[in-house]
């Protein structure tokens, strides 16, 4: 097992690779790494945008320390258990927008490891720094200064005759419409009780920190981002009777389609970002994930402030001056 001291000088870096804003911000956090005697872990599309005078190695996903001047090679395509746990890393440094960083936290589930956007989007919401005060956080974060706050992620799995069929994590929203553009009509109940049978384009299961994506779009509230709580939200119900419900997370969530005017295939979507087929007689349930996905923000930009600037809230009132 790595010793917790090895672990905090090594970092997992993740990063959409067509941001032409990548690759400067890279060079210029291996730069600071290689010169602290500190680790990289860097995903092999990320590795190729590196400048060769950084490392001068070539490697489909590998982990740089300086200090032994090794680079532990892992097989392309493949991410294996062993090496990628909570005891191997401190940090998770997320270069891109949102979708970046939801992504990356997908992709290297279950590792839980705190987890740091970059600003390179056009939003940007959960980032905790702009690329130029990168090497400012770093300092802070092994300073023991940044602040992580702990939020709800969701266990997704399709179970058909009682069989996980596929199985993963969310961190905004899981979505379940039609196949299509058409009408979907759905059932979902939390434990055993059933909430409602819907009549709508699809209906969002979205996290705290997630309200503020799709839910917010079609109309749910926004939830302060560490409540633990779900939050129901139909996509244009086709009756006004319908209403956002917030849940308790401690009862997973069961969604089923009813088939009907020969639709027999709906659609699943997380995150926005990866989509399951749903077939007749397929189940979806969420459930709370037991590990909460640790987000560093910054403590100086409370949340409301940041809503304010990133959803362009005026937040003042002027008062009349005409005598």
């Amino acid at each position: 097992m790595t010793s917790a001291t090895t672990a905090l000088k090594n970092f997992l870096v993740y990063g959409n690779p067509s941001i032409p804003a990548v690759k400067p911000v890279l060079d210029n956090l291996v730069r600071w790494t290689r010169s602290e005697k500190l680790s990289l872990t860097v995903p092999g599309n990320l590795f190729q945008l590196i400048d060769p005078t950084c490392t001068g190695r070539e490697s489909d996903m590998f982990r740089l320390d300086p200090a032994e001047d090794n680079i532990v090679r892992l097989p392309a395509g493949t991410v294996p258990a062993s090496a990628f746990t909570d005891d191997n890393f401190s940090l998770m440094i997320c270069l891109g927008g949102d979708g970046t960083l939801i992504h990356g936290i997908r992709r290297f589930w279950p590792i839980s490891v705190p987890v740091a956007g970059i600003s390179l989007g056009s939003l940007s919401f959960n980032s905790v720094a702009q690329p130029d005060k990168l090497i400012d956080f770093m300092r802070s974060w092994m300073g023991g200064n940044a602040h992580v706050s702990e939020r709800l992620k969701l266990k997704v799995q399709r179970v058909h005759n009682n069989e996980v069929i596929d199985e993963n994590i969310a961190v905004n929203d899981v979505v379940l419409k039609q196949a299509g553009t058409r009408l979907i009509y759905l059932t979902m109940k939390h434990g055993n009780h059933l909430i409602s049978r819907y009549a709508a384009d699809g209906l969002i299961l979205s996290t705290p920190t997630g309200s503020t994506a799709y839910n917010l779009s079609a109309g749910g509230p926004i939830l302060y981002p560490e409540m633990r709580a779900l939050l129901a939200t139909a996509i244009c119900p086709h009756t006004l009777a319908y209403r956002p419900v917030i849940l308790p997370p401690e009862s997973p969530v069961t969604l089923e389609f009813d088939p009907h005017h020969g639709r027999r295939d709906a659609l699943l979507l997380i995150d926005g970002q990866e989509r399951w087929p749903i077939s007749e007689g397929d189940k979806v349930c969420l459930s709370t994930e037991p590990t909460p996905l640790r987000l560093i923000v910054d403590a100086k930009t409370p949340y409301f402030e940041r809503l304010r600037q990133k959803l362009s809230w005026s937040g003042e009132l002027h008062q009349d001056e005409s005598p």
